[in-house]
């Protein structure tokens, strides 16, 4: 699934040139018109127990940034000139296209406010890490052989979709930081080896792609 992020992360990045710096409480894309006669009043994730109020409009404005990501690679899926970029990625399968397009539109559903599918509201945001090994460590304080931590995951609780994210995931940037100066900032946060990981959209993107209802669609 990390391939699935990073390709849209990139269809994004390259169409940069498009995009406008916008203010960091107001996370809309460039490529979207809205009419206010139009909009259907629709849920995120639901983060009902995220008791910090900064934490909740982080994740609020997280998740949008994500919708846009993937409605921005959606309207770029025909383009011939990013064709290279699925072929890096899925090689000449044929149908890689197909099955991206319809991973992406079953996460972006058909609203106009940023929010995503309607079946996204499925999935609860847990403050509590609950998801630990067999020695009882918490996924979040989980160090690999690589010295390194998990940011967040998705995985059932109590037989519901769920999610929680760690306190690192928090300290990741924004769409404004990749937006400032006319896109002139990018390279201060992304590198080959990590875009994926320093941008909060697409961190949870990544982690909606186990939930089965868009993962799987595809």
């Amino acid at each position: 699934m990390m391939s699935m992020t990073y390709l849209v992360f990139i269809l994004v990045i390259v169409t940069c040139s498009f995009a406008k710096p916008i203010a960091a409480n107001r996370v809309v894309s460039p490529f979207l018109v809205q009419h206010e006669s139009a909009l259907v009043k629709r849920t995120f994730y639901n983060l009902d127990d995220v008791k910090k109020a900064d934490r909740r409009k982080f994740l609020e404005e997280a998740h949008k940034e994500a919708v846009d990501m993937a409605r921005t690679a959606l309207l770029h899926m025909k383009d011939k000139k990013y064709k290279h970029i699925l072929r890096t990625w899925f090689g000449d399968r044929h149908d890689a296209g197909s099955k991206v397009e319809k991973v992406l539109k079953a996460y972006v559903g058909d609203n106009k406010k940023s929010q995503g599918s309607t079946v996204l509201s499925q999935v609860k945001v847990w403050d509590d890490d609950y998801n630990k090994n067999k020695a009882g460590t918490r996924f979040c304080d989980i160090v690999d052989e690589n010295g390194k931590k998990g940011l967040a995951y998705f995985k059932f609780k109590n037989g519901e979709p769920a999610m929680h994210f760690c306190d690192r995931f928090f300290e990741r940037k924004g769409k404004a930081d990749f937006l400032k100066n006319k896109c002139g900032s990018i390279a201060e946060h992304i590198n080959t080896d990590s875009t994926t990981r320093k941008y909060r959209g697409a961190n949870v993107f990544h982690e909606f792609m186990h939930f089965p209802q868009v993962g799987e669609k595809g």
